[in-house]
């Protein structure tokens, strides 16, 4: 039989990464469930950082995409809750080149999460009130893309993506 809830949030962090790893068990809890327990296991991934060893980072991230994935969020709400959770773990232990704490795998899910380019957002965000609503919804995405990564103080190792970030960040005060 599959645990309750409530004996999930009661697991330690390795116990629930190695439950949610397993395959189907996330099938018997429902969509409100799934989104818990998302949030608990990013939360317990930023208060137990410091603790983790660098072998166990590419299964914690394994067990976390399974859980967002089980949670159905949508992919820019995926990749607003992935590159927060990414900037605290930063904060937190500093980066690496595993997935959870690599800047430049920040960078690639804000810009693969984007709903439109920069010319199109920069035209839209200077006249954003006279946009229609789905525009607007679509610029906000951006800013809620956008916002975590303001003040990251992260070495993006790539030339041309740090470049492309600071365009991107010269839009932020223009967005809705």
């Amino acid at each position: 039989m599959a645990p309750l809830f409530e004996d999930l949030v009661r697991m330690d962090l390795r116990t629930l990464a190695t439950w949610l790893r397993s395959e189907g068990n996330t099938a018997n809890l429902g969509q409100q469930e799934s989104r818990g327990l998302v949030e608990i296991f990013a939360s317990r991934l930023v208060d137990e950082a410091e603790d983790i060893g660098p072998d166990e980072w590419e299964g914690l991230a394994d067990a976390l995409d399974r859980a967002m994935l089980s949670a159905g969020l949508d992919p820019t709400e995926s990749a607003i809750r992935r590159i927060n959770l990414m900037r605290a773990l930063i904060a937190a232990v500093g980066p690496s080149s595993d997935s959870l704490r690599n800047p430049d795998a920040m960078v690639a899910i804000f810009l693969d999460a984007l709903p439109m380019e920069f010319s199109e957002a920069s035209v839209l965000a200077a006249n954003w009130r006279r946009a229609s609503r789905e525009d607007i919804r679509r610029l906000r995405s951006i800013k809620n893309l956008l916002a975590p990564l303001v003040g990251t103080e992260c070495p993006i190792s790539d030339a041309m993506r740090k470049e492309t970030m600071e365009k991107w960040m010269t839009l932020l005060d223009q967005l809705p």
